[in-house]
């Protein structure tokens, strides 16, 4: 279960950051999530109150925002961006392939535009904190 893994590496980065700036309480954290990183939220949300009780970050669920990121790819050939869903033949079990090892996409993944097989990850990959609200 690679949710309890994130949420959990999600509450080391907020008690970081309430140590930087001093904060004793957590009221609002902002994160955004890429699609490729296949999350099931409310087990990844009940892990990150579990995770913030064990290490001291109290998080209550209406505290969490969350935003999904795209999965979005830029062909190096014709320039253009183009989502995962975008490309012919890539179904389910791809995904999943793509989620697990996102270099592998190239063998699967192609540019709908030129066909090429030469892109990069533009986004939709990882989770950031995009924010924390606290009181010192």
């Amino acid at each position: 279960m690679h949710e309890w893994a994130l949420a959990e590496a999600v509450v080391h980065a907020i008690r970081g950051e309430m140590n930087r700036c001093g904060l004793k309480q957590v009221t609002g954290v902002r994160l955004k999530i890429g699609d490729l990183q296949m999350i099931d939220m409310e087990v990844f949300l009940a892990a990150l109150e579990e995770a913030g009780r064990i290490y001291g970050v109290l998080l209550k669920r209406e505290d969490v925002k969350i935003e999904r990121e795209d999965c979005l790819f830029r062909c190096r050939l014709c320039g253009q961006s183009f989502s995962l869903f975008d490309s012919q033949g890539v179904g389910s079990n791809e995904v999943e392939y793509i989620h697990f090892l996102p270099e592998v996409a190239h063998v699967f993944v192609r540019c709908p535009f030129c066909h090429g097989r030469d892109f990069e990850f533009e986004k939709g990959r990882g989770i950031f904190l995009e924010s924390i609200e606290g009181e010192t």
